[in-house]
Order: C-alpha cells, then structure tokens, then sequence
C-alpha cells in the first residue's frame, strides 16, 4: 500500500501495527496522548473516536508509513511458538488413578479446630 493511498487519519490498530507495538500499548498511549496531551505517540479525539494523523505518524517514524497487511511474514515467532524439548511425546501423560491413593491415613488434627 503506498503512501498516496493511506487515509489521512489512522485507527489506533492500524498505527499498532505501523509502529509494531500491540493493539493494547497502542490504545493506552492513543488514550494518554488525546486526554492528557503527553506522551509521543499522536493521537487525536474527533468525536468518541481515537485517530492518528499519517502525516505526524510519518514524522514520528521518520519517513513514509505502510500499513502491513495480513499477509506479511513480517512478525518472528517468539519462544512459546516452538514446541518444548522438555516435554516427552513419546509416551501418554500418566495419570493419577483414586485407587493409587491410600485412605486409611489419619489426618492430624488443625490446631485451630480444637
């Protein structure tokens, strides 16, 4: 998607994914930036609605913004998205079976029941 073809005011899940940061950072910072005025992500209020200006976006950024697209390879697996070497898949996972439990063991008494 090139440049000319962006709107000219973003959603905050389309600059999430701009900047790389999750939708969750990018709502809290969006919030901070348009009630408070602080913080460097540009963020504005029209209406009930949160927007990022592409031009500031692209200054923040430092050049042209694309917006990556479901298709993109762009995001690195991260360490839970490979299976654990730990783990034996070998074998069934045991189970513990109520007959492999004794219940004829005496419980002591809790002192706070006396």
């Amino acid at each position: 998607m090139s440049t000319n073809s962006l709107p000219d005011f973003l959603t905050v899940t389309q600059a999430a994914a701009v900047m790389g940061i999750g939708r969750t950072s990018a709502y809290a910072l969006a919030r901070r930036a348009a009630d408070f005025g602080e913080g460097p992500f540009p963020a504005i209020r029209l209406g009930k609605q949160l927007r990022i200006p592409r031009h500031k976006l692209e200054a923040l950024s430092g050049g042209p913004i694309t917006i990556p697209t479901d298709d993109d390879n762009t995001f690195a697996p991260t360490s839970h998205d490979a299976p654990d070497p730990t783990t034996n898949t070998d074998q069934p996972p045991t189970t513990n079976n109520v007959d492999d439990t004794p219940t004829n063991v005496q419980q002591p008494t809790l002192p706070f029941t006396e």
